[in-house]
């Protein structure tokens, strides 16, 4: 299978495997989004531009990083034998012979992949938070949750918030499979940045009350 084809590939195997994973690990993977999410919040930090969060996101720096490592790798440790349960690991391309010694060998690059999403979701719900707050709204986290899923999914269309269909033990999944195949996620983080940016905050706040009853 050539390089073009395989991001789809791994796309559907992920959706195959969701089923096993929303049953198996929906709490834990919740329980890590919401910490990492809340951790940027409860002490705002301002985020202004697209070009700030990729710059951010291009160094060492995070935030509640010491809390969220052990997390992190709980996650991935709980996410990998489920992963290849579900035959996900066995169905994506350059895994499909791997044995199973090596298959728990990639915890640690799995982990490496996740931590880094969960960067790139807290610089974006930064940036979301602070374009919420310079036009006179609250930063409301469940708003602000939905939205950093829904833009660092589908970045290139305006979020309906009224029905968002990744939820964030999707995002996540794809992270541990992007770990598991040596992919770096982050042109993906640089769009939902864009997108952040060309947010029209007034419009998606006029129907917000309604759609978070």
């Amino acid at each position: 299978m050539s390089r073009r084809n395989e991001p789809s590939a791994v796309s559907r195997n992920v959706s195959k495997a969701g089923p096993a994973l929303a049953r198996s690990a929906a709490s834990g993977l919740a329980a890590l989004y919401d910490r990492a999410v809340d951790s940027v919040l409860i002490r705002p930090h301002e985020i202004g531009s697209a070009q700030e969060a990729v710059e951010f996101s291009e160094t060492d720096n995070a935030w509640n990083a010491d809390a969220l490592t052990d997390q992190v790798r709980k996650v991935a440790v709980t996410l990998l034998p489920m992963l290849k349960r579900a035959g996900v690991l066995s169905r994506t391309p350059g895994l499909r012979r791997v044995p199973s010694v090596a298959v728990a060998s990639t915890v640690g690059a799995v982990s490496t992949q996740l931590w880094s999403g969960v960067k790139d979701l807290q610089i974006l719900s930064a940036l979301v938070a602070t374009r919420l707050r310079r036009a006179g709204y609250d930063a409301d986290p469940p708003l602000i949750k939905r939205l950093a899923i829904e833009l660092y999914t589908y970045p290139d269309r305006q979020p309906t918030l009224d029905s968002v269909p990744a939820s964030a033990t999707a995002v996540l999944a794809k992270w541990m499979i992007a770990g598991a195949i040596g992919r770096n996620a982050s042109k993906q983080a640089h769009k939902a940045f864009v997108a952040a940016e060309r947010l029209d905050i007034h419009a998606l706040m006029s129907r917000w009350p309604d759609l978070k009853r």
